[in-house]
């Protein structure tokens, strides 16, 4: 596990306070060649093993704060001794296709000397994957707040990253989009940010190389909400709201920046469009000012509209000052 910056770089208390928790340092670097490994290398069998080991403390340790914070907040003192001895880990539910992955994790977990929970795996219909997703904005909150108390700061700002695009398979093209739609609403809490990366990943490599971009977009939260600097375009659209027109949907958007466009100079691509029956077809879609219209021959009287709705969507939509749009639906079901 690592960041990209090494640990004097962190400031003094927050690197502290990593520092007792993880008790390892925030990057690998070659003892060789002294050149910092990339997340993604291929890893050699020792430095693998040294990996999973780390990332399962890592969980442990997770969880024993988590414990602490739930403990405090019910008003009770710290038990050092019985919060240090109790060894307990979440394992998510995973997909089908993951169940034999999910398997081994947790016999390692087990002979580790772990409790695992839950005990087995849960299973994941359509309508369940939709109410555990969803669960996590409620999960965002939560960690934001205690974090913040942490801290004793109320007002600590969070800027977080959008999943990227990736084709996860099993089945679950419309997981990914519940997720970055969780995601989106994160940003009702008070002082969030999103940066959408949704034009820089790799759909079939979860973990997409272009991390200087990334920085660079949650850099643009921070100098326009934490520096002064407020008239800084920082943030890709963002949906605001819909107007039927007709047989026409006008869509609009916060973060037009001074001006819509198309990332590569073709139509837009990846808007949908339904009627009352709830059916989506593939829609037209035309920058008009700082609105995009968006229109199907096979839908005389649209209802809803949805965007980037898919786990591989690569949208070309995008202010002028090069931020793509985020994924969005006009209607949940």
């Amino acid at each position: 596990m690592k960041t990209p910056v090494a640990t004097g770089e962190i400031p003094g208390d927050l690197g502290d306070l990593f520092s007792q928790l993880f008790g390892f340092d925030f990057y690998e670097k070659d003892s060789v060649t002294g050149r910092i490994r990339e997340f993604d290398e291929v890893l050699g069998e020792s430095l693998k093993q040294r990996f999973h080991e780390r990332l399962y403390d890592l969980a442990y340790e997770i969880c024993q704060v988590l414990h602490i914070l739930k403990h405090l907040r019910s008003g009770g003192g710290a038990d050092e001794e019985s919060i240090k001895n109790r060894r307990v880990v979440y394992l998510a539910p995973t997909t089908s296709d993951l169940d034999s992955e999910r398997d081994r994790i947790r016999r390692e977990l087990l002979e580790r000397g772990h409790m695992v929970l839950p005990e087995t795996p849960l299973p994941l219909s359509n309508q369940e994957l939709e109410r555990v997703v969803r669960g996590h904005l409620e999960k965002c909150s939560v960690a934001i707040q205690s974090w913040r108390n942490v801290f004793l700061r109320p007002d600590l700002p969070f800027y977080f990253v959008q999943i990227a695009p990736f084709r996860y398979g099993g089945g679950k093209e419309r997981a990914l989009p519940l997720l970055w739609e969780a995601q989106s609403a994160a940003l009702d809490i008070p002082h969030t940010g999103m940066a959408v990366i949704s034009d820089i990943g790799n759909v079939g490599w979860i973990h997409p190389s272009n991390k200087q971009d990334v920085g660079k977009r949650l850099a643009l939260w921070a100098l326009a909400k934490d520096y002064g600097q407020e008239d800084l375009v920082h943030s890709g659209p963002l949906y605001k709201s819909k107007a039927i027109e007709g047989s026409k949907i006008r869509l609009s958007f916060n973060h037009n920046g001074s001006g819509l466009a198309s990332r590569d100079a073709k139509p837009l691509d990846w808007f949908e469009i339904a009627g009352k029956d709830g059916k989506y077809v593939k829609a037209q879609a035309v920058i008009d000012g700082n609105t995009v219209v968006v229109s199907s021959d096979a839908i005389a009287k649209p209802t809803a509209a949805r965007f980037a709705w898919d786990q591989g969507a690569e949208p070309n939509l995008m202010n002028k000052e090069g931020l793509p749009a985020g994924p969005f639906r006009t209607h949940r079901p």
